[in-house]
């Protein structure tokens, strides 16, 4: 399985995996899976912590996503514009839009607490 884990995802996995569910753990644990994180998700964290919205990463962002066997996903033109083809009815959230289309053009799993990512047609788990 291909996972893709939306930011706060990954933000829980590495300090709060309380958060997580067993089975999101066993699956982005599981070598027989490829988890990845968007290019959106590093801005997402850049911006909350420049604006004092969230502590800053115990590692820099492409060291522990390393450390952590995590692929950083790049936003492809393609990917862009899918996302902003997406129905602004279900979320206007830029970062949600990027999440979402990274799954629907690439057949990414959505590992996500939120419900908009499904409510755009993208698979997810939790």
């Amino acid at each position: 399985m291909r996972l893709l884990l939306d930011t706060h995802a990954l933000l829980w996995f590495v300090s709060a995996p309380e958060h997580l569910t067993q089975t999101v753990i066993d699956a982005v644990c599981s070598p027989q899976n490829a988890v990845g994180v968007s290019a959106a998700s590093a801005y997402e964290i850049a911006l909350r912590v420049a604006r004092g919205k969230l502590p800053p990463l115990p590692l820099a962002y492409d060291t522990l996503c390393g450390a952590l066997r995590i692929d950083g996903l790049p936003i492809r033109p393609e990917l862009a514009e899918r996302a902003g083809r997406l129905d602004t009815a279900i979320s206007r959230d830029p970062w949600d839009r990027i999440i979402a289309a990274h799954a629907l053009v690439d057949g990414w799993t959505v590992v996500t607490l939120d419900p908009v990512i499904a409510a755009f047609g993208a698979r997810t788990l939790w």
